[in-house]
This record gives structure tokens, C-alpha cells and sequence, in this order.
């Protein structure tokens, strides 16, 4: 499981994230960048959080959108 992070702060643990766009894993810099909250009545409050993540994949050359390939994410 990953540690508590806020929005804007780096993520420093040794979580694996993959590139959205081309599915890269060689990402650096991982940030969480926004929490949304979503409605959602499939829930039982009848709202879901989404994560933004954002990281510097080296293959892309670039800053891009990433998601964590395993384990749960605290906020």
C-alpha cells in the first residue's frame, strides 16, 4: 500500500507507475496532481475519487499522465 500523499507532493516510495499514454515504466517524479470527486451512485455516498498522477517518462521526453501499476494509493 502506497504512503499518504497530497496533491502536489512527490511521491517517494518505490511504487511502479506506467506511462497512460504508451504504457512506458521507466517513470520519474511521480506527483499526485488533482483529486476529483465524482458522482457515482453505484457507491454507497454516492461519490467516487478519482487520482491524477503526473511523472517525467524519459522514453516520452516529457511530463505525462501515469497510474500506479500495483498496489493501493492513501490520500
Amino acid at each position: 500500500m502506497m504512503p499518504m500523499v497530497e496533491v502536489g507532493e512527490l511521491v517517494t516510495a518505490p511504487f511502479e507507475f506506467t506511462c497512460v499514454a504508451k504504457h512506458h515504466h521507466d517513470i520519474e517524479e511521480v506527483r499526485l496532481s488533482a483529486i476529483r470527486e465524482v458522482a457515482d451512485r453505484r457507491f454507497k455516498d454516492g461519490i467516487r475519487v478519482e487520482l491524477s498522477w503526473q511523472g517525467y517518462c524519459p522514453c516520452c521526453g516529457r511530463r505525462v499522465s501515469v497510474e500506479p501499476i500495483h498496489g493501493s494509493v492513501a490520500v
